[in-house]
Formats: structure tokens, sequence, C-alpha cells
């Protein structure tokens, strides 16, 4: 059976009866996400209506918003959708506001100020979700590197932030990040 038939026949079996083991890739075409009663998440793959669903990102850090995978209500997975760019507009959105909800990561637009202190560094930062104060211990173990041109903030009491692109801070932001890199 070739990898299409196999996909197919997975489509056509329930995902309570599938293997537990076997990866099942969720088809775009196959994927409908939307607001069900209570404004929770409501999927239907492959014509199978999933009230009360969740989706998590697979790598929320390295790849972001991709290789999502969708579970119902009692946490059994139900498939893995490679690229969500690829579903249809009103199952996107709904599925962005879905990932808003679950990963509150806020984006840091500006650096006011970085400032070493006995035994730590303090971020003075502008997030999209407003001031932000980070004090980080170990820069080597709370300044995490994603790629070249974008970071990962994380301060001792566990709270993240993320610089998307070093290149698209201001002048002041990024003379202030040259004191820690």
């Amino acid at each position: 059976m070739n990898r299409r038939e196999n996909d197919s026949a997975q489509a056509m079996t329930p995902a309570h009866q599938r293997d537990p083991w076997e990866l099942y890739e969720i088809v775009p075409e196959a994927l409908v996400c939307r607001r069900g009663p209570g404004r929770l998440l409501e999927i239907v793959l492959d014509g199978q209506v999933y009230p009360g669903a969740t989706v998590t990102q697979a790598f929320p850090r390295s790849a972001p918003g991709r290789y999502l995978i969708f579970a119902d209500t009692t946490d059994n997975e139900l498939g893995l959708l490679h690229d969500p760019t690829t579903l249809d507009p009103a199952s996107r959105e709904v599925l962005d506001a879905e990932l808003r909800l679950r990963y509150v990561m806020p984006i840091v637009t500006k650096i006011e100020r970085v400032r070493q202190n006995p035994g730590s560094w303090t971020f003075d930062v502008i997030t999209d979700r407003g001031p932000l104060r980070l004090s980080v211990r170990n820069l080597h173990e709370h300044l995490e590197g994603l790629g070249s041109d974008r970071l990962i903030l994380t301060d001792v009491d566990e709270r993240t932030a993320e610089i998307s692109s070093i290149q698209a801070l201001d002048s002041h932001s990024k003379r202030e990040l040259a004191k820690v890199l």
C-alpha cells in the first residue's frame, strides 16, 4: 500500500480505532476548525465532529505555528497538521486565535534598558502587551538564541518574552541588547 492509500485508509478509520503508535498526518482538506458551544474549539476531522478539541504545538519555540497536534477531550491524539497556512481562511482564523490563547508570549518591541546588578541582569522592555521587567541570573541559561535573529528571554520567575527579530529593533534597543550579547 503506498502512502496516499495508507493516508486514505487512516482517514476512513475513526480516531479511537487507530493504532495509538501510528502517526496520523492530517490532510488540510479534511479539517475544519470552528467555535462550538461555549466558544470552545470544535474541529471536524474526516467528517467526525470533536467538540472541545485541543491543539498544541509540537515545537513551540523552534517552529511556532507549525506541526500542530490535535486531541479530543480525553487527550487521544487525533493527528498532526504540518502546515496550518494551507487551511481554509475561516479555520485558520479560529486556529490562530486558539493558539494565541494557549501560548502567551509577549513580543519585545523595544528594549528601554539593560543593566547589570549584583548577581543578575535586569531587562526593562516594552512588549506587544505592555511594559515588562525581567530579571535574569545566568544569561547563558536564560537567553535562548533561536536562529541568528531571534531570542527568548526567561526570567527568575519563569516569565518569558520573545525578541522575534533583533534586526527589526530600533538602534537604542540594539545598543542595550549588545551589553549582553
